[in-house]
């Protein structure tokens, strides 16, 4: 049995690697999974809420996050791919869960015995491998609110739109009187899951931010993955540019006025 939302990846299966599922549930439909709540210290994303729905939800809290979703796929497939398929796909380059591990997100799943709720990072276990047990869905991911003004994402690509990553990253930092108080930094595609970098994370962690800090802040980053080459980026590469977004990082909080050649009004994200 194969349970199905916006169908985006696994539609691929079958009309590219022709599989066949003896029983397709579609489950986009499901009351339950739709929606976006918001309150005061939180949003919640339902799974079945498409990235066009979570794009126009998320564009009034975070400049990063705006841009992040509007380079997903294309205005169709962001129309129809759910966020709760993009995180259960499990995939190390896929675009929502760095960001939403950086921002401390908390992921919902639901089944006959009830619910359970835990942090979106440990739902990575390993390539192919989440914390979910067979009989449970995603019910929904929650962010804490408000978005730390401090937090940018960044995802690098060999095409503006319509591309998978090579690396992205996401940085949730908090700077009091120039002094990193506390860190969360999460990649994609440097690892066989999305995943913080908890050396660079600590590196980082009491340390002025005019400082020079970037240098061993990014030989922490270098010992937290060993990346892989395959046919996106070599292992090199992808450590290279890892570095080069944490530079990124800290002079966008040094200068708090970072412009993105990218960032331009689009009628999709205004309405």
């Amino acid at each position: 049995m194969q349970l199905i939302a916006g169908s985006t990846d696994v539609g691929l299966w079958v009309n590219k690697d022709h599989k066949v599922f003896s029983n397709i549930i579609e489950v986009s439909r499901i009351q339950e999974l739709q929606g976006i709540h918001q309150s005061q210290d939180r949003i919640e994303i339902r799974a079945a809420a498409t990235v066009a729905d979570a794009l126009k939800a998320l564009a009034p809290l975070s400049r990063d996050l705006e841009t992040l979703l509007r380079r997903f796929g294309s205005t169709q497939v962001r129309a129809q791919a759910t966020v709760g398929g993009n995180i259960a796909n499990g995939s190390p380059i896929g675009d929502l869960a760095p960001a939403l591990i950086a921002l401390d997100a908390t992921l919902t799943l639901i089944s006959t015995n009830g619910k359970r709720t835990i942090a979106l990072e440990d739902f990575f276990i390993d390539y192919g491998k989440q914390d979910r047990n067979d009989d449970e869905i995603i019910l929904g991911v929650s962010i804490p609110l408000p978005i730390p003004p401090d937090f940018h994402c960044w995802k690098i690509s060999k095409r503006f739109d319509q591309d998978i990553s090579a690396v992205s990253g996401a940085f949730c930092l908090k700077v009091e009187d120039d002094t990193i108080t506390s860190a969360r930094i999460a990649f994609g595609g440097m690892a066989a899951t999305p995943r913080r970098a908890v050396r660079c994370e600590q590196a980082l962690v009491g340390a002025n931010i005019q400082s020079d800090v970037l240098a061993p802040a990014q030989s922490a980053l270098e010992a937290d993955f060993s990346a892989i080459s395959d046919m996106r980026a070599s292992a090199a590469y992808r450590h290279d540019v890892a570095a080069g977004l944490l530079e990124k990082c800290l002079r966008a909080i040094r200068s708090r006025d970072v412009t993105d050649l990218y960032l331009h009004p689009t009628a999709e994200a205004s309405h």
